[in-house]
């Protein structure tokens, strides 16, 4: 069995933290293979910093830069192994990560993707792991038995976590351009409709909050783009309700953000789509009270919630440019429906 791994980083302007993450990836237990810096048009000298890395193994390609997911799928398509791994540049692994998804993938080797808990770091230097739900528990790790019921409380599968074969990848299409927010959520629901994912309770990646240029510190507004993407999958069947309730969770956070946006009939039409969530039904409650009421009464709120927590209550922006109108997947026939 083939266990060589190569390992993707997209780079675009971390120059602060590139050379941590490609540590990282020297002191794995089970070297990598290879390790493909794809700059993505930095402007801050990561990328010459990542050329002197002193490791044969270290590649930088640099393109225009065109996104996270381009410059992801750029570095699979370049890549020499059949096992990809992918790590931000601003994350780290801990030094057991590769061999703990390699060991899932000896084990486990009909499954599709491999994944490991992980750690949250915070700027106060404290870390914790989320409490991930309907997982794999025995220290061993396994399969996940519903992906889509495990992915309603904290997602298992994180991109700095993940290592997946290239043909299973290339099957559910890859990383979907022009994103800004979720394509990495997306791409996994539609590994997981193809194939098994398997799971390790250890938490061996560091995910790090308190990085430049970081794209998860705005809010997403406009049209979530799970629902397409999977009714897609099942060209017009009914969804499985474990997938339903997957969206739901979904489509629920958008009510809020498009609310507050001002974006008041897409968010109705978004609850009125979950009103069948069981798993959420209090969230759709709350969600259907609050708009109920006067916008500007749930935008006080949301001022005081954020100056609760800590945060400058600064109100999301409409752009619904932040998601493509269609995934980019592959025609490809299904493994399973």
């Amino acid at each position: 069995m083939d266990d060589r791994v190569s390992v993707v980083i997209p780079l675009y302007n971390k120059v602060r933290h590139i050379a941590r993450a490609i540590q990282s990836i020297l002191a794995q237990t089970h070297p990598p293979f290879e390790i493909v810096v794809i700059d993505d048009g930095s402007t801050d000298g990561g990328a010459e910093l990542a050329s002197r890395s002193g490791d044969s193994r270290v590649k930088v390609i640099s393109q225009a830069n065109s996104g996270a997911s381009a410059a992801r799928n750029k570095g699979v398509a370049v890549a020499s192994s059949d096992l990809v791994a992918f790590l931000d540049a601003d994350d780290e692994w801990l030094p057991n990560f590769l061999k703990t998804v390699v060991d899932l993938y000896r084990r486990f080797p009909e499954a599709g993707l491999f994944a490991t808990a992980y750690k949250i770091a915070r700027s106060n230097g404290e870390s914790a792991t989320p409490r991930f739900i309907n997982v794999p528990t025995e220290a061993a790790g396994g399969p996940i038995d519903d992906y889509f019921i495990a992915a309603c409380g904290p997602s298992p599968v994180h991109t700095s976590a993940t290592m997946l074969t290239k043909s299973i990848f290339l099957e559910a299409g890859g990383f979907p351009i022009n994103w800004r927010f979720n394509e990495d959520l997306d791409t996994w629901a539609r590994v997981a409709l193809r194939a098994r994912i398997a799971w390790s309770p250890r938490s061996e990646v560091l995910w790090h909050q308190d990085t430049d240029n970081r794209v998860s510190t705005a809010i997403p507004v406009g049209e979530p783009p799970f629902r397409a993407s999977m009714t897609s999958f099942f060209h017009g069947r009914e969804l499985p309700e474990s997938a339903r309730e997957y969206i739901a969770k979904n489509e629920l956070a958008f009510v809020k953000h498009n609310w507050l946006a001002g974006n008041e009939p897409l968010a109705l039409e978004l609850l009125e789509r979950s009103r069948g969530t069981k798993l959420f039904r209090r969230r759709w409650v709350a969600l259907r009270a609050v708009t109920a009421l006067p916008r500007w009464v749930a935008i006080a709120a949301w001022k005081l919630n954020e100056l609760a927590h800590g945060r400058r209550p600064s109100l999301p922006a409409i752009r619904p440019t932040y998601f493509a109108p269609q995934v980019q997947s592959a025609p490809v026939a299904p493994r399973r429906p």
